[in-house]
């Protein structure tokens, strides 16, 4: 780790001199620095910091982001990002300090063809989960059909589409449920997936997407739509799935109320489907809860979302993303110089305490000029007391 923290502060040293002002070249970037203490289980729980160094010169940007945990050393990307006349080339080169290896190498090549088609291809170098690498790539096709909407095509050869990888994408080599069907690097087929967007009727706004697999065949068609009464500030929503492997429809509509500051958040909980075993069904709607948002008190502004049934505050707004059965919070806000939130969570279903009381949250930030933001986070309950400590220095050039 120590050679590998040598050459990373080597290349960040040599880009600093090759980016001085004189040469008219430009350097930018930023140095978010967090630390959370939790009082009640250890001092110091956690500390992130991370460096990001933007160099341009010319139509090069060059791009270094290095990762510092309480472990140390945890991640190093590169990225290089330059352009000839139509063709633009993204490169990105994620490194493993642990391993002595890199995780993923992403490239990326975008160009632009009459008529506003764009054509996207990436290749991608990947560590697979056995501790080999494998390849994938991906084409994609994008533009606008007048009248019509957004068309995108997108096909993946030796990959798949996986939030959970820092690439975006995940290495495939079965074929269904047979695994290692495939080398990792054979970059077969794998999918194909139609996108549609945008397209309008009137007050119906219409959305689709259908998705073709080597091991499945079809597998699915979305199609979502949306009715807009402007009068009553009401809006219906749907999504129609058919999954032909299933034998099955399914139509998910909600229904969205907002009467100026006032919203009321509403499902039908059970959706209707129509398969070999069940009836076609549909029951009442159900109103999950209810906002008052926006309300002026000085300079300072006042929110509160009240959830009903088994909701939680977080399943109507997802800024609120406590895990906890929290069904109301009050949010006091205020921006300025000084951006202070302060959220006061209750729990009307269990809790016993003084108006049912659970939790305070309050985080502010305040710029110590226009380079520095300095902030700073914590959380208490009626019981525990001071339960989570953050502090953070964020550094900008």
């Amino acid at each position: 780790m120590r050679n590998i923290s040598l050459r990373f502060l080597a290349v960040f040293f040599l880009l600093i001199l090759l980016a001085w002002p004189a040469r008219g070249n430009t350097v930018s970037g930023s140095w978010d620095n967090k630390v959370t203490m939790l009082p009640q289980v250890s001092p110091i729980d956690s500390f992130s910091s991370t460096l990001t160094l933007d160099y341009s010169a010319g139509e090069v940007d060059y791009s270094s982001t290095p990762d510092f945990s309480l472990s140390g050393f945890s991640d190093q990307e590169f990225t290089v990002d330059f352009s000839f006349n139509k063709p633009q080339f993204v490169s990105t080169l994620d490194f493993d300090p642990a391993d002595n290896s890199f995780d993923y190498w992403l490239n990326t090549t975008t160009m632009s063809v009459p008529k506003n088609i764009e054509l996207t291809h990436k290749f991608l170098l990947q560590k697979t989960e056995s501790g080999n690498f494998g390849s994938g790539m991906e084409f994609k096709i994008s533009g606008d059909i007048p009248d019509t909407g957004d068309l995108t095509l997108t096909n993946l050869f030796g990959m798949e589409e996986d939030s959970g990888k820092e690439s975006d994408y995940a290495i495939v080599t079965s074929h269904g449920d047979i695994e290692g069907a495939y080398g990792p690097s054979l970059t077969q087929y794998v999918s194909s997936k139609l996108e549609l967007s945008g397209m309008e009727l009137g007050c119906v706004s219409f959305d689709s997407e259908a998705l073709l697999s080597e091991a499945n065949g079809f597998e699915y068609l979305d199609f979502s739509f949306d009715i807009y009464h402007a009068s009553l500030d009401l809006t219906f929503s749907s999504t129609l799935k058919f999954t032909p492997v299933e034998k099955s429809i399914t139509l998910d509509p909600s229904l969205t109320m907002d009467f100026a500051c006032f919203t009321i958040y509403n499902e039908i909980p059970d959706s209707v489907s129509n398969d070999t075993d069940t009836n076609s069904t549909i029951t009442g709607l159900e109103i999950e809860g209810f906002s008052l948002t926006g309300i002026e008190l000085g300079e300072m502004t006042f929110s509160s979302y009240t959830a009903l049934g088994d909701n939680t505050v977080s399943d109507l707004n997802g800024d609120f993303d406590y895990g906890d059965n929290y069904d109301e919070v009050f949010r006091i806000k205020k921006s300025d110089e000084l951006l202070l939130t302060l959220d006061g969570y209750f729990d009307m279903t269990e809790s016993d305490g003084l108006f049912d009381f659970a939790l305070l949250d309050g985080t502010a930030s305040y710029d110590l000029s226009d380079q520095f933001t300095l902030g700073a986070g914590a959380e208490l309950g009626p019981a525990a007391g001071l339960q989570k400590l953050e502090f953070s220095l964020d550094y900008s050039f």
